[in-house]
């Protein structure tokens, strides 16, 4: 979906995660994605949307810890994903060899600026604001609203302990009123959070952890 993926300078319901293990990526709530390292949640606005169940979230360890893709169809008997007037989400996990927390990969402006020169263009800078804490656990974040052609894109991104945690959307620039609003619903409701130390390592080694990771 997106040429960020690869980029090598980068490449948020409000409440606290649960703790505990899982027997794998998918949270037992419906309409909640939950990592199995508890690191990551995705609140699904309505029905309507749907999360890939293959290739599996830790498909592609070790380049990434996690990779998930999902969708909102365009409309009845539409084709689903961006290309067919719907919502594509993905979520990326992976590794930062470089900047190891958000404040170090530069300013808002600046960060901003290179998401836009990454997609196909001519791109436009819509908005960037700096998304504060939304509870006591959960971390900052990026999020960046641009136009790449017809298609509107929202990057949320946020960065701790060497792990990079982005999620991209894209969908029509002439989205509907009812589809932007979960839209930004769903966007709001990813949240990344720290994990300690055995945690940390256990999961990026691709074992889900066994432990309280908080």
């Amino acid at each position: 979906m997106s040429p960020l993926l690869s980029l090598p300078a980068l490449s948020a319901p409000n409440s606290a995660p649960n703790s505990g293990a899982a027997a794998d990526s998918r949270s037992a709530t419906a309409g909640v994605f939950q990592s199995d390292d508890k690191s990551f949640r995705l609140a699904l606005p309505s029905a309507a949307w749907q999360l890939d169940e293959t290739p599996l979230p830790r498909a592609e360890m070790p380049t990434r810890y996690f990779h998930l893709r999902g969708a909102r169809p365009g409309g009845a008997g539409g084709a689903g994903g961006a290309g067919g007037g719907g919502v594509a989400l993905e979520v990326v996990v992976e590794p930062s060899t470089g900047p190891k927390r958000l404040a170090e990969l530069g300013s808002l402006d600046a960060v901003a600026e290179q998401l836009v020169a990454t997609w196909p263009q001519p791109g436009t800078l819509l908005s960037a604001e700096k998304i504060g804490r939304p509870n006591m656990f959960a971390l900052d974040s990026y999020q960046v609203r641009f136009k790449t052609g017809t298609q509107q894109q929202v990057v949320r991104l946020a960065l701790q302990q060497s792990r990079r945690y982005q999620l991209f959307v894209s969908l029509p620039m002439e989205a509907d009123e009812a589809v932007a609003r979960e839209v930004d619903a769903l966007v709001a409701s990813f949240e990344a959070y720290p994990l300690n130390l055995g945690c940390l390592r256990a999961s990026n080694e691709g074992v889900p952890p066994v432990a309280i990771c908080y």
